[in-house]
C-alpha cells in the first residue's frame, strides 16, 4: 500500500499511550530506510567474524577480545538489558539472523517437519549447551579465546546449515537457542509492530507479510495483542506505509489479553524463572553466605566428588545439583499453584496458566540484569577498551568502571525486586481476565495462587538477604 495511503481521521483508543517512531521528522525517515538495519547487520557480522577469527588464529588467551566481546556483550549484556526494556531488538540485529537471510536467498527452502516445531529444540541447546556447563562447570567455556571461539563457530556453522536447508527463517523461530527465550520475554519490552487497520481492510497486496521472512502476517499483531516470533527486523515496516514501529510503556501488552498464544511460551517463562532466577540465586546469592557449608546441593557435591574421584578445577557437580534442584522445585510449585488457581475459577489449568505465567516474564529478565552489569563494568567493559585500544596500536589503559559497593551498583541491584513488584502487578491485571463475576476475595485467592513461583523466587531473595545480615561471611562480596 505505498503508492496510496488513506488518510487517518484518529487513533484507536490502544494507541493514545503509545509513541508511533515512524512518523518522527527524522528518526522516522531512517526507520523506513533499509540501509539503517543493513549496516547495523554488517557491524554485527562484522564483530561476530572478527571475534572469531581472533580467537581461533591468535595466541590463545583467558581475557582476549575474543572471550570479551561474547561472554560480556553479546551474551549478557545485549539480551538481558535490551529484552525487558525495547523487546527483541537483538534478534534485528543478530549476526546468524544477518545471515540467514542471505541464505534463505539461494537456499533448499525446504518446510521444517512440523513435529520438531515449537520451543524443544531451542531450549534443550541452550540447557545443555550452555546453562549445564555454566553450572557444572563455570568458566569452562570462557576459559580461552580458542574455546570460546570454536563454540561460537560451531554454532555459526550449525545455523548456517539450517538457514541453508529450510524456509522461513526456520532456526531463529525453532532452533536458535536464544530465539524462544527472547520471543517469550521480548513481550515485556516497549517496541511493537503496528498497522493501520482502515488501510489494511482495504488491501489486496499484505506488502508486510511478503516482505516478512519469518512468514509472520504483521497486519494481525494488534488485533491479537501478539506478535508471535517477531524480530522487529522492520522489513514490514521498510515495505508497506501501513506498517509502524511504536513505543509504548514496557510491560503494557502484558497487561491486556494475548491471543493465540504459543503454548511452548509457559515452559520457557518457567523453566528460564527456574534456571536464571531460582538457580542462580541458589549458587551466586545463598553460596556467598555463611550457609555456604550448609547448603545441601555442596554437602551432596562434595560426596559426589569425593565418590566418583572427580576433580574441582573444572568440574563443580554442586553447582548442576543446585540446578536440578532449583528445577524440581519451582516447576511442580507454578503447576501446583495454576492448578489451584484453575479450579476455583472453574476453567482450565493449562489456559489459565499459559496467560498467567507471561506476568512473570518481567521477574525472570530483570533478576539477570545485576550480574551482568556488575560484570560488565568491573570487568567486560574495561577489557574491551583495552584490547580493542591494543588491537589498534593504541596506548590506552582504563581501569574497571565501577567497584563492587558503588551506589549506582547497589541501585541496579535493587532491580530484581522492582521486576518482583512488575510481575505481581501483572498478575493481578490478568486474574482479572479468569475471575470476572468473581468476589474480589476470589480474585485476590486466584490471584495468591498463580503468584507461587514469584513467592518461591522472593523467599530465596529474602533468604539471601538475612543470611547476608546473620551469616556474612567475610571475603565474600554481597
Amino acid at each position: 500500500m505505498n503508492e496510496q495511503i488513506i488518510a487517518r481521521s484518529g487513533q484507536p483508543n490502544a494507541r493514545r499511550n503509545s509513541l508511533n517512531l515512524t512518523q518522527l521528522p527524522l528518526i522516522g525517515r531512517m526507520l523506513r530506510h533499509p540501509w539503517l538495519m543493513g549496516s547495523l547487520q554488517v557491524v554485527s557480522v562484522s564483530i561476530l567474524v572478527l571475534a572469531i577469527g581472533l580467537g581461533i588464529f591468535s595466541e590463545d588467551r583467558k581475557d582476549g577480545l575474543t572471550v570479551l566481546l561474547f561472554w560480556g556483550i553479546f551474551w549478557p549484556l545485549l539480551t538481558c538489558v535490551l529484552t525487558p526494556t525495547v523487546g527483541p531488538a537483538f534478534c534485528a540485529i543478530c549476526p546468524h539472523g544477518a545471515m540467514g537471510k542471505w541464505l534463505q536467498r539461494f537456499g533448499l527452502k525446504k518446510r521444517f517437519p512440523k513435529a520438531l516445531r515449537g520451543a524443544w529444540i531451542s531450549f534443550s541447546l541452550i540447557f545443555f549447551g550452555y546453562w549445564v556447563i555454566a553450572f557444572a562447570a563455570p568458566g569452562l567455556l570462557s576459559a580461552s579465546t580458542q574455546a570460546t571461539a570454536w563454540y561460537f563457530l560451531l554454532f555459526t556453522l550449525f545455523a548456517a546449515g539450517c538457514f541453508f536447508f529450510f524456509a522461513d527463517m526456520a532456526y531463529c523461530k525453532h532452533i536458535c537457542p536464544l530465539g524462544r527465550v527472547l520471543a517469550s520475554h521480548g513481550k515485556a519490552g516497549g517496541l511493537s509492530i503496528r498497522t493501520e487497520q482502515s488501510d489494511c481492510s482495504r488491501c489486496t497486496t499484505f506488502e508486510c507479510a511478503t516482505a516478512c521472512h519469518y512468514h509472520l502476517s504483521p497486519f494481525r499483531f494488534e488485533e491479537r495483542n501478539n506478535m508471535d516470533n517477531c524480530t522487529l527486523c522492520l522489513d514490514c515496516v521498510q515495505a508497506c506505509d501501513s506498517a509502524e514501529l511504536h513505543w509504548m510503556r514496557p510491560g503494557k501488552s502484558l497487561g491486556q489479553p494475548i491471543k493465540r498464544a504459543d503454548p511452548h511460551d509457559y515452559w520457557v517463562i518457567i523453566l528460564i524463572l527456574a534456571i536464571a532466577g531460582v538457580g542462580i540465586q541458589f549458587l551466586h546469592g545463598l553460596q556467598h553466605t555463611g550457609l555456604r557449608d550448609s547448603l545441601p546441593w555442596n554437602i551432596a557435591g562434595a560426596w559426589l566428588h569425593q565418590t566418583l574421584q572427580i576433580s574441582t578445577e573444572t568440574w563443580r557437580l554442586s553447582g548442576l545439583l543446585a540446578l536440578l534442584l532449583a528445577i524440581a522445585i519451582t516447576v511442580p510449585l507454578a503447576a501446583l499453584g495454576y492448578r489451584s488457581a484453575a479450579k476455583r475459577v472453574q476453567q482450565s489449568p493449562r489456559a489459565l496458566a499459559l496467560d498467567l505465567a507471561y506476568a512473570l516474564a518481567p521477574m525472570a529478565i530483570l533478576g539477570l540484569i545485576p550480574h551482568a552489569v556488575t560484570m560488565f563494568a568491573s570487568k567486560y567493559g574495561p577489557g574491551l577498551v583495552n584490547e580493542s585500544a591494543a588491537l589498534l596500536g593504541l596506548a590506552w589503559h582504563v581501569g574497571p568502571f565501577a567497584e563492587r559497593g558503588d551506589t549506582w551498583l547497589k541501585v541496579v541491584g535493587l532491580l530484581p525486586w522492582l521486576g518482583i513488584l512488575w510481575s505481581l502487578q501483572l498478575s493481578w491485571q490478568r486474574t482479572a481476565f479468569w475471575a470476572t463475576g468473581s468476589s474480589g476475595t476470589q480474585r485476590l485467592a486466584v490471584w495468591a495462587l498463580a503468584c507461587m513461583p514469584i513467592w518461591l523466587y522472593s523467599s530465596v531473595m529474602l533468604g539471601k538477604i538475612a543470611a547476608f545480615i546473620l551469616l556474612a561471611m567475610p571475603h565474600m562480596h554481597h
